[in-house]
């Protein structure tokens, strides 16, 4: 390999750019690149096509892995310069014909920008980190010297080998002479089979992996015993849970033993093999802290950490690609920690503190006291010229429960004074290329969830200030959100042609919602920008569509265009007549045929959306080809599931309010309905009752509680549905054909006989009875309803059957899924039909958002902004200006 490079014109003192992902040949490239005595940069795929990403490094050569040749014009392909293939390298076969020089005299380590890495971004935006060849040894010898490691070790690091940690175990394994196991993190599973095998003895990995571990492990008893070989789980990449650690060991009987560094200093501080409980700087390396005068605090008391190490970064870059070099001595981390009596560093997280009450309150110690309280959160400070400093929690929970509820539980673990200002509920939190909580992210999302709460633009921060598209696009939204919420009746009469006024309050309700929400939406997940978004638009909920389709998506696509269903065409296009200018946005309805609509979207980059059948789906997204980002929004099963400790009659009402939204043709509604037994006969008589009480008439004639079947094609299907399983109905059952009336049907079945899936878009309740729950597991882990896995709503249920559900489904507890959906949020589950994201020929099922599927998939698609093709141009000239339920 080193020969190849040199044969391609790379020599001593040329900086080489070195981007892929952990494997064999990438190893092997970067140990020929040092021993080449080359100034390295080492980037991810995500910093690699970060916009101007490679102009301020002013490299010479630049070397990819796989389909990255393809974005980087005169770059080398890994793969040309070596395929080796599966299997097993030495360092010598690694450096060509001549063996690696020693590492204590290689001539890198005199090379002052050796190694150029960028830093995490936690806090802000990345910036390159100069580092020199002999700083970095130095640091991982001192790291092996703490750590103790044998020439038999095999090391299997789960971290990507483009940054600092995951880079530094690598090398550590040419400096202290061990085996290393090189492996996709990503590929967990097959990480650990692989581990396994090969009797890895020492394991790094960040804090998110450990608990996916234990995730496993907790579905396989068996994987941690697989891995006895190894003598050492260490950990960073991020602070070290106190609840983390406790399971770990419960369930390993192991000590994780924590560690401390960055990008800019290496490895600061690591727990001793034999005292795993103290954390203590490295040799050579020192660290105090300090409180906000400098001065430094006594042991245990909390401060800013400072570190002093022989192995700190040389400087940055100026926009030449030039060395800026950094002071030297005592490095502020803007981390808060503390240090106890015998040396034992604790990392509570970044520096921020207020004053609240006479007290000072860092937000990091506050995280952390509710993160050993097993609340998953970030706390940031919110700054108010108006009102002072706010402080915000965002917890992390994919369970969605409210505000209020998470309020109350952070509340019983804090002091008055340390009580948040405000609380808000996400999914995940964010995580940035290096596996760790983006905590810039965090910020702007805490910043503009605080913002919509207060009614209070001002607090806005980045990206908003400086992007001024963003920011109109922005007051276009509320513009309108004010609007719909002002002229509700309007629109409550227009919509109640498709649909009754409970469903048509409720949908305007989420419409005015998720305008509102869009700033934190937007600030969280981040997307780039999209040149071009085509929308296929669903049959029901067309206003809330509008708004989580073609509104929201404004805010990071340029133009947009929609294809109104055939089934409520006129409904659709009057919506978009009556806010088309009040918005003022580039969004457009395309009146042609779908076959039309597909050729105007075909050779053209962007994203887009396809709400319907499956099967249609999959026709058109392999018809397009692959210059867009694809999401199919589907449709689930959504099992209602009652357990025999269920509240009966709670669950009989809101099964009942589900399913008869909108008359029963609502997607969210369940198709089936699963009972134990012991409760089955209470359950059908709670549910026949109220059911029983509701009352047909006219949509919006006052006292009706549902109406009639808008489409005659449904009315045609259930009728025949209802023929076929006659047998099986308990109450209802009786269809007026001229006035396209079901009466609300209950039917019965039993779990173990074959179960009839098909979506049933009318007031039909299939209750299904089973025995316990092996049986209910057994039957939903059946193929018919892993495809169809969405949603599910459990009544009465232990934690392992939620965490059972939860692995697939969108779950709500003792609450519909009508009560957890929220248009900023992901929405779905992992079926296949359900919904997925696709690209390149690849489907990834999962929840989706648009604004998050574009930030996880999209970075490719400004290629294609501002082109179009002859039969997109014709759309435009034909278009008309001014589901979920997605």
């Amino acid at each position: 390999m080193r020969r190849a490079l040199h044969d391609r014109g790379v020599r001593a003192g040329d900086r080489v750019v070195l981007s892929g992902d952990n494997t064999i040949e990438f190893h092997a490239a970067v140990l020929s690149l040092i021993a080449s005595d080359v100034s390295l940069v080492v980037l991810d795929r995500a910093q690699l096509r970060r916009p101007g990403g490679l102009a301020g490094l002013r490299a010479g050569h630049t070397v990819l892995q796989g389909d990255l040749v393809k974005e980087v014009p005169g770059a080398i392909a890994l793969r040309d310069l070596w395929d080796h293939g599966p299997g097993t390298v030495t360092s010598a076969e690694a450096g060509g014909a001549a063996e690696l020089p020693d590492f204590r005299t290689a001539a890198w380590r005199r090379r002052e920008d050796g190694l150029i890495l960028l830093s995490s971004g936690t806090t802000g935006a990345p910036r390159a980190v100069v580092k020199s060849g002999g700083s970095f040894i130095d640091n991982c010898v001192r790291t092996a010297e703490r750590v103790q490691y044998t020439p038999d070790d095999v090391l299997l690091p789960l971290l990507p080998m483009t940054h600092q940690y995951g880079l530094s175990v690598a090398l550590l394994s040419w400096i202290a002479g061990t085996g290393l196991l090189v492996v996709p993190p990503e590929h967990l599973s097959e990480a650990l089979r692989l581990g396994k095998r090969h009797r890895a003895t020492v394991v790094d990995a960040p804090p998110r992996t450990y608990r996916a571990i234990l995730g496993l492990a907790a579905r396989n008893p068996a994987l941690l015993d697989d891995l006895s070989a190894v003598r050492m789980w260490c950990v960073g990449g991020g602070p070290l849970e106190g609840r983390l650690a406790e399971s770990f060991h419960r369930a390993s009987g192991r000590q994780l033993l924590d560690g401390y560094g960055s990008t800019e200093l290496g490895n600061v501080a690591h727990a001793w093999p034999d005292r795993p409980e103290v954390v203590e700087a490295l040799p050579g390396v020192e660290v105090r802290v300090v409180d906000a005068a400098g001065a430094p605090v006594l042991p245990g008391k909390v401060g800013e950490l400072l570190v002093r190490t022989p192995d700190q970064y040389v400087g940055g870059l100026d926009a030449e690609g030039r060395t800026v070099f950094a002071e030297r001595g005592w490095q502020h981390t803007e981390d808060i920690a503390s240090v106890g009596a015998d040396g034992n560093l604790t990392v509570l997280g970044r520096r921020s503190a207020l004053s609240r009450g006479g007290f000072t309150v860092y937000p990091a110690e506050v995280q952390r006291r509710l993160t050993d309280e097993g609340v998953t959160n970030v706390c940031a400070v919110v700054d108010d010229a108006e009102r002072g400093q706010r402080l915000v929690t965002v917890v992390a929970d994919p369970g969605r429960n409210t505000h209020a509820h998470w309020r109350r539980e952070i509340s019983a673990h804090l002091a008055a004074y340390e009580t948040p200002d405000h609380v808000f509920v996400v999914d995940e939190l964010p995580l940035n290329g290096f596996g760790k909580v983006d905590v810039g992210r965090v910020q702007n999302f805490a910043e503009a969830a605080t913002a919509q709460r207060l009614s209070a633009p001002r607090l806005l921060g980045e990206p908003f200030r400086s992007d001024r598209r963003l920011t109109d696009t922005l007051a276009a939204l509320a513009r309108t959100a004010d609007y719909v919420h002002a002229e509700k009746e309007r629109f409550v009469k227009v919509l109640g042609e498709i649909t009754d006024r409970q469903a048509a309050e409720i949908e305007i309700d989420g419409f005015v919602a998720t305008l509102r929400g869009a700033a934190a939406e937007y600030a969280l997940h981040r997307p780039p920008r999209v040149p071009a978004s085509w929308v296929f638009m669903p049959s029901n909920v067309v206003l809330y569509s509008y708004a989580l389709y073609l509104l929201v998506p404004a805010l990071f696509t340029e133009r947009i265009s929609f294809r109104p269903s055939s089934r409520c065409a006129d409904v659709t296009l009057r919506l978009h007549e009556m806010l088309a200018p009040v918005h003022g946005l580039d969004v457009t309805a395309f009146t042609g045929t779908q076959g039309e609509y597909a050729d105007a979207i075909r050779g053209n980059a962007g994203t887009v959306v396809f709400t319907g059948r499956y099967e249609n789906a999959e026709e058109l997204r392999v018809s397009l080809g692959d210059e867009q980002l694809f999401l199919f929004f589907g449709q689930g099963v959504n099992p209602f599931i009652i357990t025999g400790k269920a509240d009966v009659e709670k669950a009989a009402a809101d099964g009942a309010r589900v399913r008869m939204l909108n008359s029963g043709q609502d997607c969210l509604a369940p198709d089936l309905y699963f009972v134990q037994r012991a409760v089955a006969e209470e359950f059908r008589e709670a549910l026949s009752r109220r059911v029983g009480a509701l009352r047909f008439g006219e949509i919006g004639d006052s006292g009706t509680d549902y109406g009639s079947i808008h489409d005659p094609n449904v009315l045609q299907q259930v009728t025949r549905y209802l023929i076929a399983n006659r047998r099986r109905i308990h109450r209802g059952g009786v269809v007026d054909v001229t006035r396209s009336h079901l009466l609300p049907t209950v039917l019965v079945w039993e779990a173990d006989e074959p179960l009839d899936v098909a979506e049933q878009f009318a007031p039909v309740f299939n209750l299904v009875v089973y025995d316990d729950e092996a049986t209910l597991k057994r039957v939903l882990n059946t193929k018919p309803f892993l495809e169809r896995a969405f949603g599910a709503s459990v009544y009465g249920a232990a934690g392992d059957l939620v965490e059972f559900l939860r692995e697939r489904h969108m779950v709500s507890v003792d609450s519909t899924l009508i009560e957890i959906d929220n248009g900023n949020k992901p929405f779905g589950g992992s079926g296949v039909r359900a919904g997925y994201a696709a690209q390149h020929g690849r489907r990834f099922p999962q929840p989706l958002l648009i604004s998050k599927a574009v930030a996880e998939y999209g970075n490719g698609l400004g290629a294609g902004a501002g082109r179009l093709t002859t039969a997109a141009r014709k759309q435009r000239s034909a278009s008309v200006t001014g589901g979920r339920r997605r």
